[in-house]
């Protein structure tokens, strides 16, 4: 089986590629581990840097499964920081029109329509469930292109989506595997609480150590 891992920064999944002694090749690592070979892919930051560097890497060779791993906000006052889930689904969450004041969503600006392929109601659904992540929380997400700070703002989003998380690139990596028909999942360690932005209270070394724990876990899980 051949598997894609595809982080916004190398940072973010560096102790699992130190963890498999990963060969680096410009953005792309190398590896194996037993049976399964594993490329990690460091995309970049975002919707529009993920979406031209996976698509180029999934055309360029044939995987089985691509998994989305990073870190994440969460909307959730009493979620625990460095915890880690499963998103199941993802949507835009900033993608649309400001008319005076008020954000309309992308289909209510009649952009695009809410049921066009491979968007369901304006929702990218995974429809692959896979073992080795049915120990982990299911989440709901929204991708964005600012991150979320403000009252204000965080207001707007939960009343129109109500997501459980928030990050900046999940949503690219289901509309590439959904046109290209991959298996796909997307594994988000939780940073921090989505509130007024206050760097203070955020914990990302543990949501990677933790992020990474889960991801090193996964392929002994394969292989027993």
């Amino acid at each position: 089986m051949d598997i894609l891992i595809v982080a916004a920064t190398s940072k973010e999944i560096e102790p699992f590629m130190k963890h498999f002694g990963m060969a680096s090749v410009k953005n792309l690592r190398t590896g194996r581990y037993s049976q399964y070979k594993i490329d990690c892919l460091t995309a970049g930051v975002g919707m529009l840097a993920t979406t031209y560097h996976t698509t180029e890497t999934v055309c360029k060779n044939d995987y089985d499964l691509i998994i989305n791993a990073g870190i994440c906000g969460s909307f959730h006052n009493d979620a625990a920081l460095g915890s880690v889930v499963e998103v199941a689904s993802e949507q835009f969450g900033d993608f649309g029109m400001d008319d005076h004041g008020i954000f309309h969503s992308v289909y209510e600006a009649n952009f695009i329509g809410r049921n066009d392929f491979p968007f369901q109601d304006g929702i990218l659904s995974n429809p692959h469930r896979h073992d080795f992540t049915d120990h982990l929380p299911k989440a709901s997400g929204i991708t964005v292109n600012t991150a979320s700070g403000s009252e204000e703002r965080i207001r707007t989003i939960r009343g129109k989506f109500n997501p459980d998380i928030e990050n900046m690139e999940g949503l690219a990596i289901f509309y590439i595997a959904l046109q290209q028909k991959i298996s796909f999942v997307e594994i988000r360690s939780v940073s921090n609480i989505v509130e007024p932005r206050n760097r203070n209270n955020w914990n990302v070394a543990l949501a990677i150590e933790n992020l990474n724990s889960t991801l090193i876990g996964i392929f002994e899980k394969l292989i027993s």
